[in-house]
């Protein structure tokens, strides 16, 4: 106790604790901590005396067996980071909303089903975790998350994703593993870098998604993505592509565009017999099938310009009459 008065840091992971021990609850001694970890015990409460562990910037408490959290919690104005994966919670409670000074939020693998309104007075929260969750709807709060930069929502059961339209911080974002039939126009995230929506019900993307100039990854595997697919050609930061197991019955000339693109997955479509071969070859075989292939193999809602005329009609004249 001496020492951690003294170092601000206290670790009681690991120790087999089934409540918080007397000397951190009630000594006025540790109220200079900064950083506290519970993680990797028994705790199925957690008991906090008001007034107590005010200066705390950091508590982990994941990997236990919590099913709720105290009110008392809302008394750690100062916590700037929580982690409470892995245990057994029901719902971000509206106490836990009132740190206002978090910046990092873990609760991934609990059993979180609602999202507490005021999850919005978390405006500087920059990382939030809730990956592996029973998440069924986003309060309409959730779009005041402004700082947020990384966001997990992967593994839930999320019909909809509204309320991430308008979080024009976000970078990362994880979407995988949910029930979304279409995605919401994600114009705002001009920062975006890298975005996972595999396991779910799209048969497209968004074209918004498409003009992201950042976009670095983008893992759209185990979808209904066929023929709807807008042109990719402004990804030009794109470095990795995840297509497999979706409906494409020819890979997208676009990706010809990509002059970052190093990893290209497109297994488990509908491709034609030389492209699936291509695929299976790895990322640079395929793209030299594709650029060998004629153009006129490209579906039309991938062309950018097609010209229609009668056999003596050059391309010269019909673009003149067209514009």
């Amino acid at each position: 106790v001496a020492s951690a008065s003294i170092s601000g840091v206290l670790d009681l992971g690991s120790a087999d604790l089934r409540e918080l021990p007397p000397f951190v609850r009630d000594s006025a001694s540790l109220d200079s901590l900064k950083r506290l970890s519970l993680s990797g015990n028994e705790l199925s409460e957690l008991s906090l005396q008001a007034g107590r562990l005010g200066r705390l910037q950091q508590l982990s408490l994941f990997n236990n067996k919590l099913t709720k959290l105290p009110p008392e919690l809302a008394n750690l104005g100062s916590l700037t980071s929580l982690y409470l994966d892995y245990n057994q919670l029901a719902e971000l409670p509206d106490g836990l909303c009132e740190l206002t000074e978090l910046r990092k939020l873990g609760l991934y693998h609990n059993r979180v089903a609602s999202i507490s309104e005021k999850i919005g007075s978390l405006t500087r929260l920059n990382t939030l975790a809730l990956q592996h969750n029973r998440v069924v709807a986003l309060p309409a709060a959730f779009a005041e998350l402004s700082a947020l930069t990384d966001l997990s929502l992967s593994h839930n059961k999320l019909a909809d994703a509204g309320a991430i339209a308008s979080l024009s911080s976000l970078r990362q974002l994880g979407l995988s593993h949910n029930k979304l039939r279409a995605l919401p126009d994600l114009d705002a995230l001009h920062d975006l870098r890298s975005l996972g929506v595999s396991h779910n019900e799209l048969d497209s993307l968004p074209v918004s998604l498409l003009r992201r100039p950042h976009l670095a990854s983008l893992c759209a595997s185990h979808n209904k993505i066929g023929p709807r697919l807008p042109s990719l050609a402004a990804l030009g930061s794109l470095t990795a592509l995840d297509l497999q197991h979706n409906l494409l019955r020819t890979a997208p000339r676009s990706l010809l565009a990509l002059p970052s693109l190093r990893q290209l997955q497109l297994a488990g479509n509908p491709l034609p017999e030389p492209e699936q071969r291509g695929a299976a070859d790895g990322t640079t075989s395929l793209l030299q099938l594709m650029a060998s292939r004629p153009l006129s193999s490209e579906p039309a809602n991938q062309m950018q310009v097609l010209f229609l005329g009668g056999p003596r009609s050059g391309h010269a004249t019909l673009a003149a009459a067209a514009f």
